[in-house]
Formats: C-alpha cells, structure tokens, sequence
C-alpha cells in the first residue's frame, strides 16, 4: 500500500470524511494559508472548503489565524496531535460498549420483529360472548363469519336481534357462511334488512358455534360450553381471511345450487329469529 493510501485510510478511520482529509493534507503542506489557497491545493471548490473548515477546527487539526498580509487565515496543528484524536475515539468507543448493552434493552422494547405476538383475550359465560360481539362493532372493515343454528338465539335473545340492528347502523356488512337449515333460511330471507350475504351450505353437522374474522382479529363464540375468544394477530387474521374466501367461493357453488329443503335437525320455525 502507498504511503498516501495508507494515510487515507487511517484519518478515514479516525471520522475523517474525504474532503476533510484533502483540506487537512493540503493544509500540512502550504504552512499559513487562506481557504481559497487549501481548497485550490486540495482539489476541492472553496463552498467545501469552508464547509470542512468548521469540522477541522472542532476536531482540533487545524486552527484560525490572523495573518497580516492574508487575514484570516488557516494552520494545520502538528500531527501529533491526531493521537489526541485516536485517544478521544477510544474513550468513546469504551463508553459505548459499556453502555451498549442497557441500549439495546430499551431499544426492544419498541423493536417490529414482523413475528408480532398475538394478543388472546378469553371470556367466560353469555355475558363473556356479548363482550365478544360488542367487539366486532369496532371493525373498520367487512366482518367474515361461519355461523352456526338458533342456538345463538336460543342462548341471546333480544341481544342478539338488538346487535343486528346496531352492526346495521354502524354500516358493517358482513358475509356469512351457514348450514342449510329452516332456520339459516329465514335469516337469509332477510339479509337485505342487516347488510348482510349468507351463503347455505349442505352439510351433515352443525358449526355449534359462531367465528368472525375483521380487522386484525379473530372472534369465537362457542355457545355449547358457553365461551368467547378474540386472538388479534394481524397475521393469522389474514391468513383466516384467505381460507374463508376459499370456502366462500366453494359455498357459492352449493347455495346456488340448493333449493333450500334439505336438514332441518334442531330447527323449529322461527320468523323473528335470526342469526347474524
């Protein structure tokens, strides 16, 4: 390596940016100079020069002079005094590494890994599952469900009449996937009246419960056993949404192709009765 790249290389290390180490380098060789006379020996234009100046006076390389027949003007400080700079940038780089550590703490608390960590809130007994649909009237968006019987009316009674109307107000539409029985039909029958599009399916069971998947959430309400449960993970909602679409676009294919007269295991006629 040349003895100028060798140079350069170390006042790079030392911070020095590259017209920094021309102005320097220039100004050892000339003595007492103006800024124009360095910048013109450094190959710089002189807009840089003084640009650089201020740093080089601050790292204590070069000082300001007043020159009778120049004025102001410019003298590199001996070499030797870049061994003051080399000491300042080791005490500093001990400070760092002693306070890296407590940094690096605090720094992951607010740290986005892209793996978030999913947030599941459980709720117990019918009250629990109301908290559960009182949160999807906070969606910014299209609710997509799997619903299941009357059992929801069974279990909610005029709540659940009282949230359809609610959800409706607060123009959320949603999109849901049922059983085909007489009971899904007479919710069907009326899905103009709640911002809704149910889709019946012909299926030899019952859901038993009810899933809706909005904003970053996922909802269950599970009215055997009585529980609700919100995960909020933004990835697995997504993900839940692409799998409803995949059987959303299958259940178009049975809807229209059923003629609605197929299961009617525990349904009774219910005209006032609806499910989402």
């Amino acid at each position: 390596m040349l003895p100028q790249e060798k140079i350069t290389n170390f006042l790079k290390k030392l911070g020095l940016s590259h017209s920094e180490i021309k102005f320097y380098t220039a100004s050892l060789t000339l003595g007492i100079a103006s800024v124009p006379e360095i910048s013109q020996a450094a190959h710089i234009d002189r807009v840089t020069g003084y640009k650089v100046l201020d740093s080089l006076l601050e790292k204590g390389l070069i000082e300001l002079l007043v020159d009778k027949r120049r004025g102001k003007a410019i003298k590199a400080l001996s070499p030797a005094r870049l061994k003051d700079i080399v000491l300042r940038v080791t005490r500093n780089a001990k400070k760092l590494e002693l306070s890296v550590d407590d940094i690096i703490a605090q720094l992951q608390t607010i740290y986005k890994t892209g793996t978030e960590k999913p947030e599941i809130s459980f709720y117990e007994g019918i009250e629990g599952i109301k908290k559960v649909y009182e949160d999807t009237l906070t969606s910014s968006e299209e609710i997509l469900a799997y619903a299941g019987g009357k059992i929801v009316y069974e279990r909610l009674g005029n709540f659940i009449e009282n949230y359809f109307n609610r959800r409706t107000n607060k123009k959320i539409p949603i999109k849901v996937i049922m059983p085909n029985t007489k009971y899904a039909q007479s919710v069907k029958a009326r899905d103009k009246n709640h911002l809704r599009e149910s889709k019946l399916v012909d299926l030899p069971f019952d859901f038993g419960l009810e899933v809706n998947i909005y904003s970053d959430k996922v909802a269950i309400m599970e009215f055997e056993q009585k529980f609700g449960m919100i995960i909020k993970s933004h990835a697995f909602a997504q993900a839940q949404k692409e799998i409803w679409k995949l059987a959303w676009e299958r259940a178009q294919e049975y809807d229209k192709n059923s003629r609605y007269k197929k299961r009617d295991t525990q349904d009774k006629p219910a005209e006032k009765s609806e499910h989402l």
